[in-house]
């Protein structure tokens, strides 16, 4: 799969899901152009700001059967599967980086771009695919993400998020069974302000 393949990929499983480019920026605080961009596949972007873009739509990588919804998971796959066949060197050389890129790039110190990636999986001889939750947990807004972070920061922008929303009247309430959540996160905000 090349870069423009795996974009189409993006833009099919998005409009699937339902999801505004408008809400996408919102939530991710880019302007469409920066979307339409990574949807076009005019430039290889890194892979971190990729998995945010698949979070905010709903959906998630699977490499081998396993969901993959976090840069470390990323991370973790390129080693696993680099050490079952090939050297650091000798997967450098497949893949057209130097042994210096890959290396900082497992232990993190270099993002790793769509383009390699896409290199490295078939060099692996795996398939990406693109997985969207069952329909009866997509029915709920896209602002339920706010409810879902994994650090302070992101809690920090997703607060500022939900109350410019708020402010905005944005109707992010088109679920009944939204609301048990959006009072808990509401006593946490008021809790870390």
């Amino acid at each position: 799969m090349d870069r423009k393949e795996f974009c189409d990929l993006l833009v099919k499983t998005r409009k699937e899901s339902g999801v505004k480019v408008k809400d996408i920026c919102d939530i991710l605080n880019v302007e469409p152009t920066t979307i339409y961009r990574l949807e076009n596949g005019s430039n290889s972007c890194g892979l971190d700001f990729v998995l945010k873009y698949i979070t905010t739509i709903k959906s998630a990588i699977v490499l081998k059967n396993k969901v993959i919804k976090h840069y470390n998971d990323i991370v973790k796959y390129i080693q696993i599967s680099r050490k079952n066949k090939y050297s650091q060197r000798e997967l450098a050389n497949l893949v057209g980086i130097s042994y210096v890129h890959l290396a900082n790039i497992e232990s993190k110190k270099s993002i790793i771009g769509v383009d390699i990636f896409l290199k490295m999986i078939s060099i692996f001889g795996d398939q990406i695919e693109l997985q969207l939750p069952p329909p009866h947990v997509s029915q709920f807004s896209l602002y339920n993400s706010i409810f879902e972070t994994d650090c302070k920061h992101c809690a920090i922008i997703n607060v500022k998020n939900f109350f410019k929303n708020l402010m905005l009247g944005t109707a992010f309430l088109e679920h009944s069974s939204i609301m048990p959540k959006v009072s808990k996160f509401l006593r946490f905000a008021i809790i870390i302000s």
